[in-house]
This record gives structure tokens, sequence and C-alpha cells, in this order.
């Protein structure tokens, strides 16, 4: 997935309903150094990102529509 998605998705989320805890999300994928252009849920390494954080992310990169 383009890494500018995955934060106009999460951007997207958080719109209605803001969380700081997202903002803060989105602030650390942004600035990550480790992470490419493109980027995979492997990319997510639970020593950098929380158990929560990565919950998020799995939900956008399982996103459908229907």
């Amino acid at each position: 997935m383009n890494k500018q998605f995955l934060l106009q998705m999460l951007e997207l989320s958080n719109t209605n309903r803001p969380f700081k805890y997202v903002s803060e999300l989105l602030l650390q994928i942004a600035v990550d150094p480790e992470l490419d252009d493109n980027v995979s849920i492997d990319d997510f390494d639970n020593e950098f990102y929380s158990v929560r954080s990565i919950s998020w992310i799995k939900q956008c990169f399982n996103f459908n529509l229907k």
C-alpha cells in the first residue's frame, strides 16, 4: 500500500471524531525513516508501534468496498 494513501485513510478516519492518539500515529508514520513509499503490514514492528496502532493500520489494509 502506498504510505500516503495509508496516511490519508487514517486522517479520514479521524475527521468526524478526532482522537489525539490517531494524530500521534499519523505523525509517527509520516516521520518514520524506516518506511518506504510502499508499505506492508510487516513494516510495522511491535518494537516501535503499539498493538493498538497496528490494529488501526490493519483495518486500513483490510478495508473493502462492497
